[in-house]
């Protein structure tokens, strides 16, 4: 992944589209990532610029969506919607 590598990038998410799930990396040193999951009850927190937080309910990014009552994510594992 490539775009991990640029100086400037501090923060990216990644947005699932088959159930109510948001992943946020945060640059914690030059090689390393803290990933926080997200759920529906959550808040995405972004700091879309310095000394500004950007805050958003997951529920609003997933507002009107109906997932399917079971999402297949493994072998082992299946989440609710």
């Amino acid at each position: 992944m490539a775009y991990r590598q640029l100086s400037s990038l501090r923060q990216y998410i990644l947005v699932h589209q088959n159930k109510a799930q948001i992943e946020v990396y945060n640059k914690i040193s030059d090689t390393d990532w803290e990933l926080t999951m997200l759920r529906v009850l959550d808040e995405l927190h972004l700091d879309a610029m310095p000394g500004k937080t950007l805050v958003l309910p997951v529920s609003r990014v997933y507002g009107g969506i109906d997932f399917p009552p079971l999402v297949k994510e493994s072998e082992e594992e299946y989440e609710p919607a």
